[in-house]
C-alpha cells in the first residue's frame, strides 16, 4: 500500500542500465541506492506505513516491458531521475519515463528530484530536468575528473548525501499525504472556529521587494482556508509609522509569519535593531506563535544584521512551508476548540524557543527525528555537516538549549564538542544557553564509553541508550517554556 493516497508508487527511480553495472568493488550502484534509500527513507517516517519505492533492474531489450514501465511512472507520486550522460543520450528509454511522469499531471504537480550519478552538460538537459531540486553523488580527483561516490569508498560523504536526500523526499511526500487525507480539514475547521468564536488571524510580517510574490502567494493561501489576514493593507515606511502600525496589528494576531531572503531589511544606522528583527522580536516578546521561512539556500556567505533571523528560519520550498502553516492551523483551531492540558495551553502560550543539536553524521537520523517534534514546539537547528565549528560558533548563542547527541557518535566526538563548549563559553559567547544536556540514544553502550571526559555541573542527561525516547524533547521544551526545570 502505498504512503501517498491514490497512487500506485510513491517514488520511481528512472536510471540508466549503464549505471547499474557493477564496479570493480561488484557493487550496483542503482540497486545499492535504492536498498540505502529505502532504510533511510523509513528512519525517518515513525509509522508502520512505509513509501512504496520502484525500482526496476531488469536488463529488458527494446519493446520489452516498456508499456509497463511507462505506466508505474505515470502512476508515482515522485519521479527521481538518476542522471549522467548516458539518460539524456538522444533516443533513451530514460527521457521517454520522464515524459510519461510529466505528461501524467500538471506542471505544478510534477516532483521531480534529480540526483546526478555523473555531470551531465546542461545543454544536453531537457529544460524540465534543470528546475527540479539537485544532488550531486560524485566527486573529482586530483586531475579534475568526476567519479561517483559510493557506501563503500566514501561512506561518510555518501551517507551524508544519502540522509539529506531522504529528508527531502520524506518532506515532500508527509507534504501531499497531508494534503490528499485532509485536503478541506483545516478550511473547515477554521471556518467553524470563526462562526462560533473568536476568529482565527495570521499575521504576515513586511518583506523586502524580492518577496512581494511569495507573501501574496501565503496571502491567498490563508484567505482560501478562511484565515483572516492582517495587514489588510501595506505598511507605512520604516520608522515610528510603522512601529505604531505593527504594534496595533500583532496584537490582535493568532499566528505571526515571517518571510526572509538574503536581502537585508531597512535599519536606521544609529540604531542596532532592523526592521525584521523588530517585527520578530515584537510578535515573540507577546507570545504569539511564529512561522519564519526561507528558501533553502546556502546563507554561509550573509553576514549582515539579519542573519541571526535567517538561521532561525525553516529553510524548505513554499509548499513545504505551506504544509506547515496548516499543521499550525489546526493546533490552533484545537486550542480554541477542544480541552486542553494546562501544561500544553501554557506551551503555546509563550514564545517558541529555539535549540542547536549537535549530531555526528551517525546520529543524524535520530537529530531529524527530534527536530521534527521540535519544529512543532518551537525551533531547531542540527549542526551543519561543513565547516562545523563555524555553524556551531554563529547559532549556539542564540539558541536557548544546546544539546549533544550521543547514540552511534564517537565517544571522542562528544567529548571534543563539550570541551569545545565549554571553552567558547568562556572566551567568546556574549550569551549561552540555559540549558546545557547530552541526549543518549542507542546502541547500548558500555560503563567506559558511557562516561564522558567533559562534562561539569548542570550539564543535563536526556534519553536512553535502549530507544530513542521522544518525549525527553518535549520535556526540554517544556523546561524552556516555564522558564526553569520540571519539579
Amino acid at each position: 500500500m502505498p504512503y501517498i493516497p491514490g497512487f500506485k508508487n510513491d517514488i520511481f527511480i528512472s536510471y540508466p542500465r549503464e549505471n547499474n553495472r557493477a564496479d570493480p568493488a561488484g557493487v550496483q550502484w542503482v540497486r545499492e541506492l535504492n536498498r540505502c534509500l529505502k532504510i533511510a527513507i523509513e528512519n525517518f517516517i515513525p509509522s508502520k506505513e512505509q513509501p512504496a519505492i520502484f525500482f526496476d533492474d531488469h536488463n529488458f531489450e527494446s519493446g520489452q516491458l516498456v508499456d509497463a514501465l511507462l505506466e508505474e511512472a505515470r502512476r508515482s507520486a515522485i519521479f527521481l531521475a538518476v542522471l549522467s550522460p548516458p539518460y539524456v543520450a538522444p533516443g533513451k528509454f530514460t527521457l521517454q519515463e520522464f515524459d510519461a511522469f510529466c505528461d501524467s499531471r500538471p506542471p505544478d504537480e510534477q516532483i521531480i528530484i534529480n540526483l546526478y550519478f555523473l555531470p551531465v552538460k546542461r545543454d544536453d538537459e531537457p529544460s524540465k530536468l534543470r528546475g527540479p531540486k539537485k544532488f550531486d553523488f560524485y566527486s573529482t580527483n586530483e586531475n579534475g575528473v568526476p567519479f561517483p561516490l559510493t557506501p563503500i569508498s566514501n561512506s561518510n560523504e555518501y551517507t551524508s548525501k544519502l540522509y539529506t536526500i531522504a529528508y527531502h523526499i520524506v518532506n515532500r511526500l508527509d507534504e501531499m499525504r497531508r494534503a490528499r487525507l485532509q485536503p478541506t480539514t483545516v478550511r473547515e475547521a477554521v471556518a467553524a472556529t470563526n462562526s462560533s468564536g473568536p476568529s482565527l488571524t495570521a499575521l504576515i510580517a513586511h518583506v523586502t521587494d524580492d518577496l512581494v510574490d511569495v507573501r501574496d502567494e501565503v496571502r491567498e493561501y490563508l484567505e482560501k482556508l478562511d484565515v483572516n489576514v492582517l495587514p489588510q493593507a501595506e505598511y507605512p515606511s520604516w520608522g515610528a509609522d510603522f512601529v505604531n502600525e505593527f504594534n496595533s496589528q500583532v496584537a490582535n494576531a493568532d499566528l505571526y509569519i515571517q518571510l526572509l531572503s538574503k536581502v537585508r531589511t531597512d535599519r536606521v544606522e544609529s540604531e542596532m535593531l532592523s526592521q525584521g528583527r523588530f517585527q520578530y522580536q515584537t510578535a515573540t516578546a507577546l507570545g504569539k506563535k511564529t512561522l519564519l521561512w526561507r528558501e533553502p539556500a546556502d546563507i554561509t556567505k550573509v553576514q549582515h544584521y539579519d542573519r541571526p533571523l535567517l538561521e532561525l528560519a525553516s529553510a524548505m520550498s513554499l509548499e513545504q512551508f505551506k504544509a506547515t502553516i496548516r499543521d499550525q492551523l489546526s493546533a490552533l483551531v484545537d486550542s480554541k476548540t477542544k480541552n486542553i492540558e494546562p501544561g500544553d495551553r501554557e506551551i503555546r502560550a509563550d514564545a517558541d524557543p529555539f535549540i542547536y543539536i549537535t549530531a555526528h553524521q551517525e546520529d543524524l537520523s535520530h537529530a531529524f527525528a527530534l527536530k521534527e517534534i521540535a519544529d512543532t514546539l518551537g525551533g531547531a537547528r542540527i549542526m551543519e555537516d561543513s565547516n562545523k565549528l563555524k555553524d556551531f560558533t554563529e547559532n549556539v548563542p542564540f539558541a536557548e538549549a544546546v544539546i549533544f547527541i550521543y547514540g552511534d557518535a564517537p565517544r571522542r566526538f562528544i567529548d571534543d564538542w563539550l570541551a569545545r563548549y565549554r571553552k567558547l563559553k568562556a572566551s567568546q559567547f556574549k550569551s549561552c544557553p540555559r540549558l546545557e544536556g547530552v541526549y543518549y540514544a542507542p546502541p547500548p553502550k558500555g560503563q567506559i564509553d558511557r562516561r564522558l571526559r567533559t562534562g561539569w555541573k548542570g550539564l543535563r542527561e536526556f534519553g536512553s541508550q535502549d530507544k530513542l525516547l521522544l518525549d525527553d524533547i518535549r520535556r526540554i521544551f517544556s523546561e524552556l517554556h516555564s522558564g526553569g526545570r520540571d519539579q
